[in-house]
């Protein structure tokens, strides 16, 4: 298991943006409880594809991705995650606002969110 400190680490070392270093201290307690559910499900249920939405500096999903080793597929409003971060852990991203905007990834699959 990959813990949340070590994710932390590995996006401080490529973080775009110095703000990463102040939210860090905080972004757990956003939500405190989701790793542990994760680590949960992934054990009783094997996870081939996460979409993280408001991926922001993409802890989270980086978390569930490396404990899962499931494709990751993310979409953004605005891009926090850093371009090395993206290419190293193959994450299929996307700034676009669900809200209003089809989304493809590279597999050709379309998300219209709007549509629902």
């Amino acid at each position: 298991m990959i813990s949340i400190n070590a994710v932390q680490d590995i996006i401080s070392q490529n973080n775009p943006n110095g703000y990463y270093s102040v939210c860090r201290n905080y972004e757990e307690s956003y939500w405190k409880h989701i790793p542990d559910w994760i680590l949960d499900f992934s054990s009783k249920i094997k996870i081939n594809n996460i979409l993280d939405i408001g991926l922001a500096y993409g802890t989270l999903a980086l978390f569930s991705k490396l404990n899962t080793e499931a494709n990751l597929y993310a979409v953004d409003h605005i891009k926090y995650i850093s371009h090395d971060l993206l290419d190293k852990y193959a994450i299929n991203y996307r700034t676009k606002n669900i809200e209003t905007d089809d989304i493809i990834f590279d597999n050709g699959t379309v998300n219209s969110f709007s549509q629902i």
